[in-house]
C-alpha cells in the first residue's frame, strides 16, 4: 500500500484546496458572467419594450393628428359649402330681383306705348273724322290745289 507521508499528505490537502479555490473561483466568474448576461438580456429586453411604447405612443399621436387635421378640413369644407351655398343663393335672389324689376320697367314702358298709341288713335281719328266731315266743302278747294299743280309741273 501507498504509505503518504505528512508532508506529502499536506501537498495534497493544499493543491486540493488550491484546486478547490480555482474552481470556485471560475465557478464564481461563471456565475458573474451569466448575472451580467442576465442583466444585459434584461437590459435589451427593457429598452426593445421602450422602444415599442415609445412607437405606440408616437403612432398613437400621429393618429390623433391626422384625426385632427382630418377633422379640422372636415370643417373648413363644410363652413366652404356653406359660403359657397349663400353666395349662390344671394347671387339667385339678385338676379331674380334685377329680372322682376327689368319685367316691371318693360311692362311700364309697353304700358306707357299703348297709352300713346291710344292717344294718337284717337287724335287720328278725331282727324279722320274731321275731314270726312269736311271733305265736302274741301272738294273744290282740293281739285283746284291739284289743279295747279298739275300745271306748274308742265312749265
Amino acid at each position: 500500500m501507498l504509505c503518504i507521508n505528512n508532508e506529502e499528505n499536506k501537498l495534497l490537502l493544499r493543491l486540493k484546496r488550491d484546486n478547490l479555490q480555482v474552481l470556485m473561483t471560475c465557478q464564481h466568474d461563471k456565475d458573474v458572467e451569466e448575472i451580467n448576461l442576465l442583466q444585459t438580456e434584461i437590459e435589451m429586453e427593457t429598452a426593445q419594450k421602450l422602444k415599442e411604447i415609445h412607437a405606440a405612443k408616437r403612432a398613437s399621436t400621429e393618429t390623433i393628428a391626422a384625426e385632427n387635421i382630418r377633422t379640422l378640413a372636415e370643417a373648413r369644407a363644410q363652413a366652404f359649402e356653406t359660403k359657397v351655398i349663400k353666395e349662390a343663393e344671394a347671387y339667385k335672389a339678385k338676379q331674380e330681383i334685377l329680372a322682376d324689376v327689368q319685367a316691371k320697367i318693360i311692362l311700364e314702358n309697353a304700358e306707357s306705348r299703348l297709352a300713346v298709341a291710344k292717344d294718337k288713335s284717337q287724335a287720328l281719328i278725331r282727324e279722320a273724322s274731321a275731314e270726312e266731315k269736311a271733305a265736302g266743302p274741301m272738294e273744290g278747294m282740293r281739285r283746284h290745289e291739284e289743279k295747279m299743280k298739275l300745271a306748274g309741273s308742265m312749265q
